[in-house]
């Protein structure tokens, strides 16, 4: 009965870390965004990042990601950021959010992470007019 036990909280344990994959990540990516600190969100990034940012869309080493993050969220300091929808993409895990920025504009921001060599690293991030909340 023991082994019964110790192979149930063994399977219990695995299954709620599976559940919780990326949770604590993309929370940690959120917050990021909600207080535009590229450093640390730039951190995160593969090397190189597919970045779109507006509708200039590059695969960009992490400094330059870092240098035009910088420069979206100086003009359009960060309101709020909430989470519309997230799931998988084939081998990794996909978010999409919505961004209001102090002067009141509104963004979709996209972000595509995977796991890879048991951390996870985002490989596509987009920033984009949000066109269904009267956006510009």
């Amino acid at each position: 009965m023991q082994v019964k036990k110790k192979l149930f909280i063994s399977f219990f344990l695995i299954f709620i870390g599976l559940i919780g994959y990326g949770q604590s990540f993309k929370s940690d990516v959120y917050r990021l965004v909600r207080g535009g600190k590229t450093d640390n969100l730039t951190a995160l990034f593969n090397d190189p990042i597919n970045l779109k940012v507006n509708s200039s869309e590059n695969i960009c080493s992490v400094n330059q990601a870092k240098s035009k993050l910088q420069a979206f969220f100086s003009q359009n300091p960060p309101s709020s950021f909430m989470e519309n929808f997230s799931g998988n993409s084939g081998d990794g895990k996909n978010s999409i959010g919505t961004y209001q920025s102090s002067n009141k504009k509104f963004y979709r921001i996209f972000f595509l992470y995977k796991n890879v060599n048991g951390r996870n690293k985002i490989f596509q991030f987009f920033i984009e007019p949000d066109r269904t909340k009267g956006g510009f």
